[in-house]
């Protein structure tokens, strides 16, 4: 991971949802089964924009990865990760892929 406290680009960037097909992606169709609960309470023409937004997160403590794990599970098109403050002992509880070797570092 890079170090360089100037270095602007996002940590993790990904296109979600993964499962979309080239169609759906091109016509902004909403895949029923995998967000038919969410279908109930937003409607489709809310996931459809929701499925073709861009979100970025910045700052992954606990809550920032909570954050940004419940965006990608609602379908969020594009979601960046930022974060370049030092991991500290307190992130080792609330970031599973944080180690106690990158306490001090900008690993999250």
């Amino acid at each position: 991971m890079n170090t360089d406290a100037t270095n602007t680009e996002p940590a993790v960037s990904a296109d979600l949802p993964m499962n979309m097909s080239m169609d759906e992606e091109k016509s902004g169709d909403v895949d029923e089964k995998l967000y038919s609960r969410q279908l109930y309470v937003l409607g489709h023409e809310a996931q459809r924009l929701l499925g073709a937004s861009s979100v970025l997160v910045h700052g992954l403590s606990g809550l920032g990865v909570e954050i940004a794990k419940n965006l990608a599970l609602a379908g969020v098109r594009r979601l960046a990760l930022h974060d370049d403050a030092l991991v500290n002992h307190y992130d080792l509880g609330g970031n599973f892929y944080a180690a106690e070797s990158d306490v001090g570092t900008t690993a999250r």
